[in-house]
């Protein structure tokens, strides 16, 4: 954002200049380290951040801090943390937080700090903490971020120095007030209806199974149906191999559960292959065709993966693939069974293991089912379709719903820090942001203080002769 076309009654400055204290975080000891100098403390991590919102805190960790370290280090209300050194491939370093009251209440403690992974930012008491934090929670979230990264993908480094020379959009201490209460009204009702879009899909999810547990029940009233077993309706079910493939840069695509975990099988982004000759000395029942349906056994077993192309590939061990009877049972049919309530808990008794549980395949070729004729299933199926294709036309509509609520909160900051959305306000209210007011007298005001509370320098006496 640019800050050549601010209000004229606002300033920009370093943000540096808006310290009184700034300092590193201390982990401490762990709380059975045994010293009369460490006492008990809290301390606040960078993964505290993700829930911010809603915790406040509640997971800051226990530790044992150095008396002297926590009374230099010791939080306030007002205190803004920086992250320093964190972040990952898909988030930047750099985050914010604001230390409220409500941190305090959650912990039930004063003796809070923060990590080495983050500095205490305590600004001067002229100025409003809360819009600061605002502030650089909007400048965190800007394309400008990244130039303040240093560091791998993994572990990516605030350059703090060149961060503490961001320039600030100072609004007049009264305007500041102004854009806060605002601010904290707008963004509460963003967050109400981001809370009320993120529970829907999980609805969704249960009207999905809901649908399926209705045509798929444990015992179907009806005497169309035949109750069989999967080999009863399969002229095969078997797995992937179970030697481990030789391996080759290019060649014949092979899949993990990873690969198929959204339910289809995507070739192109593939990462492991294997020659063409291994596939080709495959047997057959290990071989996909269009109409099979692959089904993960170990992990997160139960998913299955309907082939609707015909495609070379293979697959590990932990993913079973269903040859089907085409003259006794559909395959989109069959692919709604096997996601149903009703097959999963087949699944979930008859898997064994500890660490990665696994459905056997003897297990699998005797999961109970039930087969109607290939007309009603055809019948079944559409029903099913139409009622799926309903939701996910309103899964469509929620999530690009999500993705503006998700861009609301930017666009509300940033007519804030542009002063738009205090404009019929300033008009209204330029006594509280002209002369004295005015955020250039602010900010003298601020330097002075500075200058005055700098330790005055010692001079050298003169030696006598």
């Amino acid at each position: 954002m640019s800050l050549d076309k601010l209000p004229v009654e606002w300033s920009v400055t370093g943000l540096e200049s808006l310290s009184e204290f700034i300092i590193g975080g201390d982990w401490g000891k762990d709380l059975s380290f045994a010293d009369e100098s460490y006492i008990d403390a809290f301390c606040i991590r960078g993964s505290e951040f993700k829930n911010w919102k809603t915790d406040k805190g509640k997971t800051a960790v226990p530790r044992k801090l150095k008396i002297s370290s926590l009374n230099t280090r010791r939080l306030k209300v007002g205190d803004i943390l920086v992250e320093i050194s964190g972040g990952g491939p898909d988030q930047p370093v750099g985050r914010t937080v604001y230390i409220e009251e409500l941190v305090f209440n959650n912990l039930d403690s004063e003796d809070i700090v923060c990590t080495n992974f983050l500095r205490l930012f305590r600004p001067i008491s002229s100025i409003n903490a809360k819009y600061l934090n605002f502030y650089l929670s909007f400048f965190y979230k800007t394309p400008e971020i990244v130039n303040y990264q240093s560091g791998s993908n993994n572990l990516r480094n605030l350059q703090f120095k060149d961060y503490l020379k961001l320039e600030i959009p100072m609004a007049p201490l009264a305007e500041q007030q102004e854009i806060v209460r605002q601010l904290d009204m707008m963004l509460a009702q963003v967050e109400q209806i981001k809370a009320r879009l993120d529970v829907i899909p999980a609805i969704l999810k249960k009207f999905r199974q809901s649908v399926l547990a209705s045509y798929f029940p444990e015992n179907p009233i009806s005497s169309e149906y035949v109750i069989c077993t999967l080999k009863d309706i399969c002229t095969s079910i078997s797995d992937g191999d179970h030697q481990a493939p030789p391996k080759a840069k290019t060649g014949i695509p092979f899949l993990v559960i990873s690969d198929v975990s959204k339910e289809e099988v995507d070739l192109e982004s593939a990462s492991r292959f294997v020659p063409q000759s291994y596939y080709d000395s495959l047997k057959d029942i290990r071989k996909p065709n269009k109409g099979d349906i692959l089904y993960t056994v170990t992990g997160s077993f139960g998913i299955p993966i309907p082939l609707k192309k015909e495609e070379d590939f293979c697959f590990q061990r932990h993913i079973a693939i269903l040859k089907l009877n085409k003259l006794q049972v559909e395959q989109q049919y069959l692919y709604y069974l096997l996601k149903s309530e009703f097959v999963y808990q087949q699944a979930d008794k008859t898997a064994t293991g500890t660490a990665q549980k696994t459905v056997a395949l003897s297990s699998l070729r005797n999961f109970t089912v039930h087969i109607p004729s290939l007309a009603e299933q055809s019948k079944i199926m559409k029903s099913i379709q139409g009622l799926f294709d309903y939701a996910d036309s309103i899964e469509e509509i929620i999530q690009s719903a999500q993705k503006r609520v998700n861009s609301l909160t930017q666009s509300i900051l940033a007519k804030a820090f542009s002063g738009e959305l205090t404009a019929e306000w300033r008009q209204q209210h330029q006594e509280l942001i002209t002369g004295i007011n005015s955020a250039e007298s602010l900010l003298a005001k601020i330097q002075a203080e500075r200058e005055a509370s700098k330790p005055a320098k010692k001079t050298r006496k003169n030696k006598e002769v």
